[in-house]
């Protein structure tokens, strides 16, 4: 997977990176090479080379690419499923993303910036969640007792020092803090012979058991995006809730056709803005499937996105850094747009022009004694994604995360 990307208008500098991620997936079937009903085991490495244009050209917290950031090798996933009750009961442990499982939609994976592609990005600005090619030790349940109601629960160690490039993913101690997610959906039109607007619905509520210094926050963090908080101790726990949701409102063809117009948005609470980088977060918009008779599996994608920033960490960090020089790109609340078309690639390799418009508005300046003061600004991104396969055509299931995107 490759990402070649330039920001020709706007940002800090003008400039051009590639950012590349090389990945190597083996599961096995443990029921054909041991009878064990129902079982697989999961390997998966991953390695990535380049540069990334928001943190060296824009200076933006949204990174603009998928593959952005953690340019190195790495041990990823080394896991072990098992299904039991005929299905109705899977259970997934050993060292998994919370991101493979939760906060996901199939939908995601059609676009490049991190706001959206594979998670909801707001979250990593508060808890250390994990998403490849980041794995951490932890237990994944899963209950279908109706086709259309799942319930899924998961608890991780919750270390945000795992992600860093000398760890390599071979770190595998238990540091902690407890990091745990519960989730239920509703799957609407998505059964055998269902000929209904395929839609899907879900309800979460995450959990932290110790809310870490913002100084390890800061130095540990996952570079998808750009965050600098202020220091600040909370040794008490921390919480949040969200939703996801999708429904297709356009089909073109019979019941059985998958080409139409899928509205989606999701959105992300964490009350608590005392320890809480963005306590508000949401993205929304369109994906249309097919939109050529020709060409069933194109693609039209675009998102809007807004995240909000806690003003009560950005008078802390003012107090602490008043009087010194801005090293730093500042943190804004804003939002972003963005148009993608992507090519056919359903099993072959395509390459999938992309056209990203930011606007950023509201400057909120953590690093310097300034106030915060109105900054609109405008940047226009091209690139281009060479080599990258289709995701899961499965409207609205959760899907293993990244890979099935790249």
């Amino acid at each position: 997977m490759t990402d070649a990307q330039g920001n020709p208008m706007g940002g800090q500098t003008h400039g051009f990176r590639e950012s590349n991620n090389l990945g190597l997936d083996v599961t096995m079937d443990m029921d054909k090479l041991a009878r064990l009903s129902g079982s697989q085991f999961h390997v998966s490495v991953s390695v990535r080379n380049g540069t990334s244009l928001s943190d060296i050209d824009i200076g933006n917290v949204f990174n603009v690419a998928q593959t952005c950031c953690n340019h190195t090798y790495r041990l990823v996933n080394v896991d072990w499923q098992q299904q039991l009750l005929g299905g109705r009961l899977e259970l997934r442990g050993g060292r998994i993303a919370a991101g493979d499982d939760f906060m996901t939609s199939p939908l995601y994976g059609y676009f490049l910036q991190s706001a959206i592609d594979g998670n909801t990005g707001g979250i990593f600005f508060n808890v250390p969640m994990t998403v490849y090619p980041f794995a951490t030790w932890g237990i994944r349940a899963k209950a279908t007792p109706i086709p259309q109601i799942y319930v899924m629960g998961g608890v991780y160690n919750g270390d945000p020092t795992l992600v860093q490039n000398s760890k390599h993913g071979v770190d595998w101690t238990m540091r902690g803090p407890l990091f745990a997610m519960g989730e239920a959906g509703f799957l609407l039109n998505q059964g055998p012979g269902a000929t209904g607007l395929a839609g899907h619905l879900q309800g979460r509520r995450l959990l932290r058991g110790r809310q870490l210094s913002r100084p390890l926050l800061r130095r540990a963090g996952q570079r998808r995006f750009r965050v600098r908080p202020a220091p600040l101790e909370h040794p008490g726990g921390n919480a949040g809730f969200y939703f996801l949701l999708d429904q297709m409102v356009y089909r073109q063809g019979g019941p059985e056709s998958r080409r139409g117009l899928i509205p989606f948005v999701s959105l992300l609470f964490a009350p608590d803005t005392s320890i809480n980088t963005m306590p508000f977060f949401a993205n929304g918009g369109l994906v249309y499937r097919g939109p050529f008779v020709s060409r069933p599996h194109d693609r039209a994608a675009f998102g809007v996105v807004y995240g909000e920033f806690s003003n009560e960490l950005a008078l802390a960090a003012r107090a602490t850094t008043r009087g010194k020089r801005c090293r730093h790109p500042d943190l804004r609340a804003g939002a972003r747009v963005d148009l993608q078309v992507p090519g056919q690639g359903l099993a072959q390799n395509a390459a999938q022009p992309a056209v990203h418009h930011q606007a950023r508005r509201h400057r909120i300046n953590l690093e310097c004694a300034r106030s915060g003061i109105p900054d609109e600004r405008e940047l226009l991104i091209l690139g281009a994604l060479p080599f990258r396969t289709s995701v899961q055509e499965r409207m609205g299931a959760p899907h293993r995360g990244y890979g099935d995107a790249r």
